[in-house]
């Protein structure tokens, strides 16, 4: 019975080190800091999302890979300690960062807001550990306020994996109102001195606390004409314990912060005031105006671009439109610019000539102004009337030919000579009769010739040469003894047979 069990407690031990090996292999396993990292919100207050809900996110510390957390990103300060927290000590640091980035006024990372999921989405957030906060939402008669919360990036799945793509849900606080006057009406209002619209920054950041805690942020700009309003903040906050807290404007100085309460209505008048212009031994202002001539509104151009020169060397280039009335300003340039040494390039206008550039010096102020004109087609002169053709000579009357002369008569041809009548030929001569020829003398007797001598070739005549070739006789002659012997040898060989049998 244990001889049985010994390989079932084996292969239990070597499954229980595998998933010991895994395990650490798995948490053992840096993440990669060069990846981004996304994060979605999740708002639902009572279960219902709750959309158009903004939410910031600020990242307050590096998280290296090899452990523990450094703060950065402006934190620094804030003495804040991240090591060997419970939920209660994140919570508490959360809260902590939180009042520190509103008393510092540290700019957020991301801002998004809430979709009709109530989910607000965040993409490529560094490796690091943030803060997430976010404004009030009222319904009913709740005023639902999300507490501020630390989430890591990237976050670490139960299973020991890296998960790059992290969904966290805000706790938010309740406040219920009783009573018939539920709601209550909050207006905030910015009110500008000593500017013109063109001096006003894009958009102003206000914050807002009641009784000292962040309550909301809001964004005041041109096109909601510098207001705010939400008129269903909770009645119990009808009252004058409001305080704000602005990002600054860069120019401008923040002048007053009035709370007015009438009836259920709260309102913060918050007044800017620009700031005046810097002593010529610093700064300077840069103005360029630009004006038109011989055209309508219609026929101008959303922008034109303008290069701008001092003492012939590129300054700064600017953009004219139609929003700011096709001016500029830059209230602090150096003073040592403050000269008449200013030329400008404009980029060529369709439809407009450049009549001139002039510039301008008064105080600490230089004003640079352009003029354009309608470039209006000249009208073409009339064409000259063609001059009236000659009338053409008459013609000369032709000459009449005169009249040739009569031929002369031509030579009578002179009688042909006649032919003289042909001679008689002459007879021929008759030959003469042959003599008979002389009879031929006896031939003299040969003379006996010498014998040749052996060295002399003789003179008889040779044999005829009939040109067949002696070489190959004796071969012929070989080859015919050859078989004959041959023969004989194969009959005697055919009788010793004979003989046999």
């Amino acid at each position: 019975m244990r001889k049985r069990n010994i390989p079932y407690r084996v292969a239990l031990a070597v499954l229980c080190l595998l998933l010991v090996f895994s395990q650490a292999a798995i948490f053992a396993a840096p993440y990669d800091e060069a990846a981004s990292s996304a994060l979605s919100v999740e708002f639902k207050p009572n279960g219902s999302a709750a959309a158009k809900v903004k939410f910031r996110v600020y990242r307050v510390a590096d998280v290296p890979a090899d452990g523990g957390y450094a703060l950065s990103d402006g934190f620094e300060g804030s003495g804040v300690s991240l090591d060997g927290l419970d939920n209660a000590g994140w919570t508490k640091a959360a809260k902590a960062l939180f009042d520190y980035m509103r008393k510092n006024k540290l700019p957020p990372l991301g801002e998004a807001a809430t979709d009709k999921a109530g989910v607000a989405e965040f993409g490529g957030l560094a490796s690091g550990l943030y803060l997430v906060e976010g404004n009030s939402f009222a319904s009913g008669r709740h005023t639902y306020k999300p507490e501020p919360f630390l989430v890591r990036l990237p976050g670490l799945a139960d299973d020991g994996s890296w998960e790059y793509s992290v969904n966290s849900s805000a706790k938010y606080t309740d406040d219920y109102s009783e009573g018939h006057r539920s709601y209550a009406t909050l207006k905030v209002l910015k009110k500008w001195q000593g500017d013109t619209p063109a001096d006003r920054p894009d958009k102003i950041t206000v914050d807002l606390f009641y009784k000292g805690t962040h309550n909301r942020t809001v964004t005041l700009d041109a096109s909601n004409d510098w207001t705010y309003t939400d008129s269903r903040i909770s009645a119990s906050l009808a009252n004058g314990e409001w305080s704000v807290e602005e990002v600054k404007a860069d120019g401008y100085e923040m002048e007053d912060a009035a709370v007015k309460v009438s009836g259920n209505t709260v309102t913060i008048s918050i007044t800017n005031k620009k700031k005046p212009d810097e002593p010529n031994d610093r700064y300077g202002v840069l103005r360029v105006i630009k004006k038109w001539k011989g055209d309508s509104q219609n026929d101008r151009p959303e922008r034109v671009t303008v290069e701008l020169f001092n003492k012939g060397a590129h300054n700064r280039t600017v953009t004219l439109h139609r929003a700011n009335d096709y001016t500029y300003t830059d209230t602090r340039i150096n003073a040592s610019l403050l000269d008449n040494d200013w030329t400008v390039g404009e980029v060529k206008v369709d439809g407009y000539v450049l009549d001139g550039a002039s510039v301008g010096v008064s105080g600490n102020t230089v004003t640079v102004t352009l003029t354009n004109s309608k470039n209006n087609p000249d009208e073409p002169d009339n064409p000259d009337e063609p001059d009236n053709p000659d009338n053409p000579d008459e013609p000369d009357n032709p000459d009449n030919p005169d009249n040739p002369d009569e031929p002369d008569n031509p030579d009578e041809p002179d009688n042909p000579d006649e032919p003289n009548n042909p001679d008689n030929p002459d007879n021929p001569d008759n030959p003469g009769e042959p003599g008979n020829p002389d009879n031929p003398n006896e031939p003299d007797n040969p003379v006996t010739p010498d014998n040749p001598e052996a060295s002399e070739q003789s003179d008889q005549p040779k044999l005829p040469q009939t040109g067949a070739l002696w070489w190959p006789v004796p071969v012929l002659s070989l080859l015919g003894l050859g078989l004959a012997v041959c023969g004989s040898y194969m009959r005697k060989e055919k009788d010793a047979e004979s003989d046999e049998e």
